[in-house]
């Protein structure tokens, strides 16, 4: 469906950002309105229906975020994308808990920001549309409800991507440790619903990363105990932001327990053996295999087989006996290409 000509309220303190973002917009068929601060916002927001809004979270005066709370009481028909500095990333996502469609961070790919507004008025016109046939098409309703999760499914996918994509030896992992991960499950013979829990769980096992500092988040270096402390948080934070939306026991495993050890010497709870839900046992190998074979600051990246043997070694003490079994029977050319295919 088209949503070309619809108009969008651009809201940024810096002219020139509001101005090449409204020359985007509108060379891509939209009406585009400018304002300077929230209060300018606001006085347009009452003179127009705006479709979509984009807001910069830090404007001089109150913020995006207040204009977010603002739109979302008043004008709860309009759609809207937080414009963010990467540091803003869990500011951004507490916005999308508010209400807003998506977020964008700075500097913006032009080519990027008509998709995802595009993406947010065809979420917005679902919601409308949900609204006006709720009490005579409940499967109807129900088909839309799933599409949206899945949309907002789709959007913290793409927050663990940017996380990642900010350092050369992140790149990808994972989309790839998804792909080792779903390939394990495979060859344990589980049933094909638990293999895309499984893919799931990896894709969004990281996505807790939102909610650790910047520079702990991408020390080249050692960590400090107190850094370590920071970083441990990141599996809490990743199950505080999916299970509201998705509150699935297997995903939920990859995301919470992937740091266990068959042992008992992991993170967070110390879980030893089966205690740890299978979903999180096939994360842990599929994660290390994945991290051992990306390159890092202080190493270079072991050859597939060096880390199989690796994983291997480390049977019965980090993994699960059974998981390292089925793990070690897929060929390494498949646990190769499995990589590469999710790039």
């Amino acid at each position: 469906m088209s949503v070309e000509g619809e108009p969008i309220l651009v809201v940024d303190d810096e002219p020139a950002v509001r101005e090449v973002v409204s020359e985007k917009l509108s060379s891509a068929g939209y009406r585009c309105t400018m304002a300077s601060s929230t209060m300018d916002a606001l006085q347009k927001l009452e003179k127009e229906a705006f479709s979509l809004a984009l807001l910069d979270i830090r404007m001089p005066g109150a913020s995006g975020m207040d204009l977010l709370r603002e739109i979302k009481i008043t004008y709860p028909e309009t759609a809207v994308i937080m414009v963010t500095a990467v540091e803003d990333a869990v500011t951004a996502v507490e916005a999308m808990r508010l209400g807003a469609s998506d977020y964008m961070v700075k500097p913006l790919s032009l080519n990027t920001l008509v998709l995802t507004a595009q993406r947010a008025l065809e979420t917005r016109r679902i919601i409308l549309e949900n609204r006006e046939y709720r009490l005579h098409l409940d499967e109807k309703v129900q088909e839309e409800t799933d599409k949206a999760r899945g949309l907002f499914l789709s959007t913290l996918v793409m927050i663990g991507k940017e996380l990642e994509n900010q350092t050369s030896y992140w790149q990808n992992h994972s989309e790839r440790a998804s792909a080792v991960g779903a390939a394990v499950a495979a060859e344990l013979s589980l049933p094909k619903d638990i293999v895309e829990k499984v893919r799931l769980g990896l894709q969004l096992h990281d996505i807790g990363k939102v909610g650790v500092k910047a520079e702990v988040l991408y020390k080249p270096g050692k960590l400090s105990p107190q850094e370590f402390e920071e970083l441990l948080r990141h599996p809490a934070v990743g199950v505080r932001l999916v299970k509201p939306i998705m509150d699935d026991p297997d995903v939920m495993a990859a995301i919470k327990y992937h740091h266990e050890h068959w042992d008992g010497s992991g993170w967070p709870e110390r879980l030893k053996g089966p205690e740890i839900p299978l979903a999180a046992r096939i994360a842990a190998v599929a994660d290390a295999f994945v991290a051992m074979t990306s390159p890092r600051p202080h190493r270079s990246a072991l050859l597939a087989e060096e880390a199989r043997e690796e994983i291997l070694s480390s049977s019965g003490k980090l993994f699960d006996p059974h998981i390292v079994a089925a793990f070690s029977r897929l060929p390494v050319r498949e646990l190769v290409s499995a990589q590469a295919s999710s790039e």
